[in-house]
């Protein structure tokens, strides 16, 4: 063996690797065994010594996942030539289902993965294992949350313009998918857009992060003072064009979109945040001229699939959401005529992958998802929030149009449910289904396997 690569490899020959107790996927054993004996790799390097080197640095991985950018250096600084290095991440990649990656958020695994594909992407030209370790998705689709293109050299603005106010963590602490679920929107898209986006080279990626998570904090500890609070905002030593792009970044993280819906619930904690926010907006528009901010406004405003909402902020120094929802139930007339929601074609084909596991009736499911009626309601084994978190996902992504209290209508109509206790089915509850569509705080806790097909 290549004495570099032995210092980093394991040291097992093929009768463990052949062993299925110890891998499971064969296939991907023997594939991988072929690729470099006969395949496009041939000669590139020897299969076991490959497959040594694969299994060493996959078992970090496993055991790293959790600090993904510190997982990443790792590699980084593995003695490898680039093209040895890009291979080792494309295999660790098809291991793991191939890229594109589908399933970052709140997946541990997946935010880990999916900066392995922005670092196997970024090799330049056009090598074997991009065919090979596709997974048959387009393979531009994580596009607008990673660069592979080359970063600035130097920023306009760094940690230094923002000491006092900002706090001091690294990538580690914002890729914790138990700290921040939303890593698409709340990390990936703001790191792109200070590296390779419309932003390029202004403000230094990890120095907004930390800029973010303290105002944040600040926010959260004091949005029941919405005028005081949002002072505090613009007494913040920065120029005004850093402040506009801030407040930007502030607007699309935490209210996820513009023009923000100025509708008060009669709710304390809603109102007070909208109330906030309501401030932060007309800050952010008054600044003159036209900036890359305010076109990505603009497009949000003409963006018609998903209706504007408002994050909650239960546990909110803990927990950022993709679910901006009012925090209270709204409140559902008995008298009152049943609405109709509607789901897109694409949404019934995602969800009827979802869910065709888990319920035996195939067809009315299908054809309930297209509005049709169905004589009896379809029966559910599994957790009920299991159930209601589908539809949640469905409609806070786009899937599902109409009001969150038909779509609970719809739901009690036509689904009952049985609990692992009983045999026998019933109706679902009418205040739990109520609060797992309407409250972020009723989210579950373990959803569904392909759950991640809503969230793309």
């Amino acid at each position: 063996m290549n004495n570099t690569l032995e210092s980093v490899s394991a040291k097992n020959d093929w009768d463990f690797y052949l062993n299925a107790e110890n891998i499971k996927d064969q296939d991907f054993v023997r594939q991988t065994k072929e690729y470099f004996e006969r395949g496009a790799r041939k000669g590139f390097i020897e299969p076991l010594e490959f497959i040594n080197l694969w299994w060493e640095q996959f078992l970090y991985f496993d055991k790293n996942v959790k600090t993904p950018y510190s997982m990443l250096q790792h590699f980084e600084a593995l003695p490898l030539t680039d093209e040895q290095r890009h291979v080792l991440y494309g295999f660790i990649l098809k291991f793991h289902g191939g890229y594109p990656i589908l399933q970052i958020n709140s997946i541990q695994h997946g935010i880990a993965l999916v900066l392995i594909e922005e670092a196997f992407l970024s090799y330049a030209g056009n090598t074997p294992e991009k065919i090979f370790c596709l997974n048959g998705y387009p393979a531009n689709l994580n596009e607008p949350y990673i660069s592979i293109t080359p970063l600035p050299q130097s920023y306009q603005y760094t940690a230094k313009d923002f000491e006092g106010f900002s706090a001091k963590n690294d990538w580690d602490f914002y890729h914790n998918v138990e700290r921040i679920p939303n890593q698409k929107d709340c990390i990936l898209f703001p790191k792109k857009y200070f590296q390779t986006g419309e932003r390029a080279g202004f403000i230094e990626p990890l120095a907004f992060m930390n800029l973010w998570w303290e105002q944040r904090t600040f926010l959260r500890e004091n949005q029941n003072k919405p005028h005081s609070t949002f002072q505090h905002l613009m007494d913040l030593p920065l120029n005004d064009e850093v402040k506009h792009v801030f407040f930007w970044l502030l607007l699309k993280l935490e209210v996820n979109r513009y023009p923000i819906d100025r509708k008060y619930r009669n709710n304390p904690t809603y109102d007070n945040w909208l109330n906030i926010f309501i401030e932060i907006e007309e800050a952010f528009l008054s600044y003159a001229g036209n900036t890359p901010e305010k076109e990505f406004c603009r497009k949000d405003e003409e963006r018609q699939a998903k209706p504007p909402r408002l994050n909650q902020h239960t546990d909110s120094r803990e927990y950022v959401s993709a679910v901006i929802e009012p925090a209270a139930p709204p409140v559902v007339e008995e008298n009152e005529p049943q609405k109709e929601i509607t789901i897109s074609e694409e949404g019934q084909r995602i969800i009827v992958q979802i869910l065709e596991l888990h319920i035996a009736d195939s067809t009315n499911l299908q054809s309930l998802l297209k509005g049709q009626s169905v004589d009896t309601p379809l029966k559910w084994n599994q957790n009920a929030n299991k159930l209601t978190d589908v539809f949640w996902r469905a409609k806070s992504n786009g899937y599902i149009t109409g009001l969150n209290k038909d779509l609970v209508e719809w739901i009690l109509k036509n689904f009952i449910y049985s609990s692992a206790k009983s045999t026998t089915h019933s109706s679902f509850d009418r205040q739990n289904v109520t609060k797992n569509i309407n409250s972020q705080s009723a989210r579950c806790k373990k959803p569904l396997p392909k759950i991640f097909l809503l969230e793309q």
